[in-house]
């Protein structure tokens, strides 16, 4: 898929739309099947000027998430639920907000609907789900393994990054007591010495610049 494409699109399409066709009724909704219809028109039309071999498309998966990390957590609850083009969740068991609420709670059983239980604690404001504590936003497709794959790639890679640093540090010390009597035998020791002519290095770096800018 060539670069820039699916982004263009979306900014072009978000320029030129007025913001009810894209939010619908409920605050922090995302943009409804039409707007995304409209994106996938472009796509279609920048795709076959520059790439007509080319078919992408669009499969909008709208996700109600927390918008702060110290959000209260209750036990049986999801974080990460989908949602619809109007902000509310496609299942009901994941309606929170009415499940807290005994006004919604009265009308979810007038249209017969079957709702999760209610939080501990949720007569008191500060425990019960807050609409404004939380956001719709677009989540690609197979998001959990997208994100195993980011845990796999981050669990194998931190661990060469060290290596590799210490790596370097090493280098450095033994280069730096190539020079001195001294010997070491200590890969620590040699990576300490190694950091210290690093930082000694940049401080140099720093007053010759500030001494040449006078």
């Amino acid at each position: 898929m060539p670069n820039g494409i699916v982004e263009a699109a979306f900014k072009q399409v978000s320029e030129t739309v007025s913001d009810r066709a894209k939010t619908r009724v409920r605050k922090n909704s995302l943009p409804t099947k039409k707007f995304y219809a409209r994106i996938q028109r472009v796509i279609d039309e920048k795709l076959a000027k520059s790439h007509p071999s080319l078919k992408f498309t669009l499969q909008p998966n709208n996700m109600r998430v927390p918008v702060i990390n110290t959000l209260k957590f209750v036990e049986g609850r999801v974080d990460v639920v989908p949602v619809n083009d109007f902000g509310l969740p496609t299942e009901w068991i994941h309606d929170y907000e009415s499940a807290d609420n005994p006004k919604l709670q009265r009308w979810a059983r007038v249209q017969g609907r079957s709702l999760p239980p209610t939080a501990p604690g949720a007569d008191d404001e500060r425990s019960a789900f807050k609409r404004e504590e939380h956001c719709v936003m677009y989540v690609p497709p197979m998001r959990e393994l997208r994100e195993n794959m980011y845990m796999i790639l981050v669990m194998f890679i931190m661990p060469l990054l060290l290596v590799a640093v210490l790596g370097v540090f090493q280098c450095a010390g033994v280069f730096a007591l190539k020079y001195t009597p001294f010997t070491c035998n200590n890969a620590i020791a040699l990576a300490c010495v190694g950091m210290l002519v690093f930082t000694v290095n940049r401080w140099i770096g720093s007053a010759l610049e500030k001494l040449l800018a006078k």
